[in-house]
């Protein structure tokens, strides 16, 4: 009978320990520089084009218990530590040790095109209404607003950003061209119109007028229109006001001078290589002067989310314009039609915000609002309204 061989040897026990031990003084370092850089190195209030997810107040009921968790996890996930670094080490192991890109943020099209991930998350999440339901939502908040200000005497336009998906299809990548998210424009528009609210959806415009623009409507390696886009969303909401204001005459396309200006790339961190060269794009400058203020007297009371470094609240004046006074509640897509704001109406206050401040309402008491939101808005529930005055 052979005998058989003997199992291989294990390390020695001294060695396994030592090696268990620095695996661990490894990982208490990592974890203690996160901990650290969580509670000492806090992060700008505003990145990734949004303010950071504020923490969620405490439960008081079954349903506010229900949506903590996830409240938690989204004020969490925005503050820790290093978060920036980790996400650029995390795309590069994904794209140099796996061979792919993270596109849950962004998708890489042709021709040096990036566009950001605009489809719906949370479409299979159980605690989600469906989109259709989250539509009529949003269309419900919009009217309740519409009345709201109608009651005081002041109109309500709200402006329907289209997505860049939406208006350049064609550079997407091939899987999503062939199966593109939901575009919410439509939808959103007749639902408005069915309530009564005066929408304005600049999507069709922009189709047409990119195929004869001599500059980009949208930045390749950006989220957002170029002030060339947002010239053309402009002229859709000016058609709007004209009908209750046709005293009003804005400005032709040639009184604006044009500057060249690098163009923005907000989406280059999260792809391998940056995404190439960045297309320069231009600047309008209105033919007169307007002067800007921040103004103390709302902005002291305006929620932290309306005080983003892009874009503080402030009042614009320009004596030679003839549009009315207006007060402009808008996201990061209506930082690209300040040129126009600024110039067009006699006074607008401006302030990132999706939702109707009253404390801007009250104080500037304007003709009419003006709320842009970018179409992936409606993806979301709609933020809980303050009309408390």
């Amino acid at each position: 009978m052979t005998t058989p061989s003997p199992p291989p040897a294990l390390l020695p026990r001294r060695i396994r320990r030592l090696t268990d031990g620095a695996v661990v003084l490894v990982f208490a370092a990592m974890l203690g520089a996160v901990v650290a850089g969580t509670l000492f190195n806090p992060l700008p209030a505003w990145d990734e084009n949004r303010p950071r997810h504020s923490p969620p107040p405490a439960p008081h009921d079954a349903d506010t218990l229900r949506h903590y968790p996830k409240g938690f996890d989204d004020s969490f996930a925005d503050r820790v530590g290093f978060r920036d670094v980790l996400l650029r080490w995390h795309n590069t192991a994904l794209a140099q040790g796996f061979g792919e890109e993270d596109e849950r943020k962004v998708w890489k099209g042709a021709d040096g095109w990036l566009f950001m991930n605009v489809a719906d998350p949370d479409e299979f999440r159980d605690d989600r209404p469906p989109l259709d339901a989250r539509y009529d939502a949003w269309a419900d908040e919009l009217a309740g607003r519409a009345t709201h200000l109608k009651g005081k005497g002041i109109e309500y336009v709200v402006v329907l950003a289209p997505e860049k998906s939406s208006v350049f299809p064609e550079h997407l990548p091939d899987r999503i061209r062939q199966h593109p998210p939901p575009d919410p424009l439509a939808p959103m528009s007749d639902r408005l119109k069915a309530r009564g609210v005066r929408a304005v959806n600049p999507l069709p415009a922009l189709l047409a007028a990119k195929a004869t623009a001599d500059r980009p409507l949208y930045y390749h390696q950006d989220t957002h229109w170029t002030q060339t886009g947002a010239r053309v969303g402009f002229h859709q909401l000016a058609a709007e006001l004209r009908m209750t204001h046709p005293e009003w005459r804005p400005l032709a396309d040639d009184k604006y001078t044009p500057t060249a200006i690098p163009g923005a790339a907000d989406l280059r961190r999260f792809v391998r290589g940056g995404g190439g060269p960045i297309p320069p794009t231009v600047a309008y400058t209105p033919p007169h002067p307007t002067a800007q203020r921040l103004d103390p007297l709302f902005a002291a009371h305006l929620p932290r989310s309306c005080l983003g470094p892009t874009l503080p609240p402030s009042v614009w004046t320009c004596l030679d314009a003839t549009g009315p006074p207006a007060v402009v509640f808008c996201d990061s897509f209506g930082i690209q039609m300040l040129p126009f704001l600024s110039a067009e109406f006699r006074r607008a206050a401006v302030v990132l915000s999706d939702t109707i401040e009253p404390e801007v309402v009250e104080a500037e008491r304007p003709a009419v609002v003006i709320q842009v939101l970018v179409g992936r808005k409606f993806y979301t529930t709609p933020p809980p309204e303050r009309r408390d005055r």
